[in-house]
């Protein structure tokens, strides 16, 4: 794995995924061992993408998912988000995998023994993928509807009852097994397969799906099967925050999949656009696909805005992270699906047809970024969760306005991360650095129109929380109230990137000004993004297909030839 040295221009929590994009090569060519061309074929065949895996192995892409104490190489979760939406551009497949793995062992790194770490460091360290075993099939994701039991003999629990769906099921060397434990209360095991008694378990057959073809997605059947009293992770009982918990850290990092797979559909619909000719001109200058082009750009610039601040708080803010990452999980995943339905009328009938590779390519990038509004936590779920942090403390404090510049300013150097469960909350009590910023921001740029628009829709949100009753979170007010406040969330996100970054892509307001007027369309409709900033980020949008480089505010250089 190359590590020293480090790319011009390139900001430091994006040195490894600049690096990691340079290993992997050029998708759009044939002989990359990430190329479109091999990556459809695979998902024809409903095979996992095996030598982009073994080659992100080969590179040590595993040992950033284990921290530095443990001998890992996790400095940051920005960095690791930079990385997986690097992989994500090629195909969604692999990051999901090692997301899933993470997401196995997150439990493990906050509330594990010395002896539970070590052991699952060695194994990611060697490669090993793993899983988290909390959903049934009759239940889904309902933590207190868990039928699968673990009870208590001796110095062992003992298993019985089916998780489904697992990723990772069938290959996975280790598995963080959600059970109840008794009556009402819920605990977490660390489980190695490889000592789990033959004959008491086995894998429930692979579920086929309509994207992500050919990722190990199946089940796992217990039958008294008994595992060490020892594999259970912290105290018992608190199986529910511990999950609950876990999954804050990792719903941030579902939208850099989100936004890798635009990156790739912006950039093939573009493309298109381009190259094709209609009325004797080019399809980009039609006004309605203009228009498409960079309402995806500003998308993506957007979902960049939310999800960095959130990455950060994993380590200089957890405490936030209930209400930041829920949100983050549902905005970003939901604007990109809405921006890839659009590009696919840019490409019409190619949308369709599947006769070349970047068209299979789109099509395919559009079935399997669809998962990342699912799991994990599906859009009514999380917006019924920034609907119970609203409505609980509608008029609480913006907390403390210094943490800002360490959650916005990209290059402020991080904290390393130091695992600790206990600093992660179930709800934020009403603090909120980035919502609460908005009442200055909406004054200092007033003379925005946008700006004003959004903030008489912070106005009326106000007003309408404070009339929703306790118990009406998951009202249809209550999702309506979430929904409207991450577009003012993502809003104050836009101007603190912009007021605490200078230089480069910053310099110019007119993305700001162009990504308030996008994020005033989720609110109206007929509203029009003005001519000037519409003009100036489609520049941007130009320069960085040309360069190439990452569809970005910090871009990356895209790997050539």
């Amino acid at each position: 794995m190359a590590t020293d040295g480090s790319l011009h221009g390139t900001y430091a929590a994006d040195q490894s995924a600049a690096q990691l994009e340079q290993f992997l090569g050029d998708p759009n060519h044939p002989d990359a061992v990430s190329a479109f061309s091999r990556s459809v074929e695979e998902d024809e065949r409903d095979d996992m993408p095996w030598p982009a895996m073994d080659a992100l192995r080969s590179w040590g892409f595993p040992h950033f998912l284990v921290p530095q104490a443990l001998g890992g190489r996790m400095r940051s979760f920005q960095e690791l988000f930079s990385m997986c939406r690097t992989i994500a551009r090629r195909d969604l497949r692999p990051g999901v995998s090692y997301g899933t793995t993470l997401l196995g062992a997150n439990p493990v790194w906050l509330w594990g023994n010395a002896r539970q770490q070590h052991w699952l460091a060695s194994r990611l360290l060697a490669g090993d993928f793993g899983s988290f075993a909390m959903s049934e099939r009759d239940h889904g994701s309902d933590l207190a509807g868990c039928q699968v039991s673990a009870r208590r003999d001796g110095d062992r629990y003992v298993l019985n009852g089916e998780k489904w769906p697992v990723g990772n099921a069938t290959r996975g060397a280790f598995c963080t097994v959600y059970a109840a434990t008794g009556p009402r209360r819920f605990s977490l095991l660390l489980v190695d397969k490889q000592q789990m008694p033959t004959g008491h378990w086995y894998n429930s057959p692979s579920v086929p799906t309509v994207g992500l073809r050919g990722h190990d997605l199946s089940g796992m059947v217990f039958s008294d099967c008994s595992v060490p009293a020892t594999a259970l992770l912290g105290r018992p009982g608190a199986g529910i925050p511990q999950t609950l918990k876990a999954l804050q850290i990792t719903r941030t990092l579902i939208a850099a999949l989100s936004l890798g797979s635009l990156d790739t559909g912006l950039r093939l619909a573009y493309t298109h656009a381009r190259g094709r000719r209609l009325y004797g001109a080019p399809v980009t200058e039609l006004p309605a696909v203009r228009d498409i082009l960079v309402r995806a750009y500003l998308d993506l610039i957007i979902g960049e805005c939310v999800s960095i601040p959130a990455v950060r708080a994993i380590t200089e803010v957890p405490e936030r992270l209930s209400l930041w990452s829920a949100i983050v999980k549902y905005f970003v995943p939901v604007t990109v699906e809405r921006a890839l339905a659009d590009l696919n009328t840019v490409l019409s009938a190619r949308g369709y047809l599947r006769d070349t590779v970047s068209a299979r390519t789109f099509q395919k990038l559009h079935r399997d970024q669809a998962i990342a509004s699912i799991f994990e936590g599906t859009t009514h779920v999380n917006l019924s969760s920034i609907a119970a942090d609203l409505i609980f403390a509608p008029s609480g404090s913006g907390g403390d306005p210094s943490l800002l510049p360490a959650l916005f300013n990209r290059r402020a150097e991080l904290t390393p991360w130091i695992p600790e469960g206990r600093r992660l909350h179930l709800t934020n009590g009403g603090r909120d650095e980035i919502g609460g910023a908005w009442p200055q921001l909406a004054a200092r740029l007033s003379s925005w129109k946008p700006v004003r628009r959004l903030d008489a829709a912070y106005h009326e949100q106000t007003a309408r929380l404070f009339s929703i009753d306790r118990r009406g979170y998951r009202s249809m007010v209550g999702q309506t109230a979430a929904r409207v406040h991450c577009v003012l969330h993502a809003a104050a996100c836009v101007i603190l990137n912009g007021t605490y970054n200078t230089g480069g892509l910053f310099t110019d307001e007119s993305w700001m000004i162009a990504s308030l007027d996008r994020l005033t369309q989720h609110l109206d409709p007929t509203w029009q993004i003005s001519p000037g900033p519409l003009a100036a980020v489609e520049e941007m949008l130009i320069k960085q297909v040309e360069a190439p480089e990452l569809f970005s505010l910090t871009p990356i250089p895209l790997a050539i030839g």
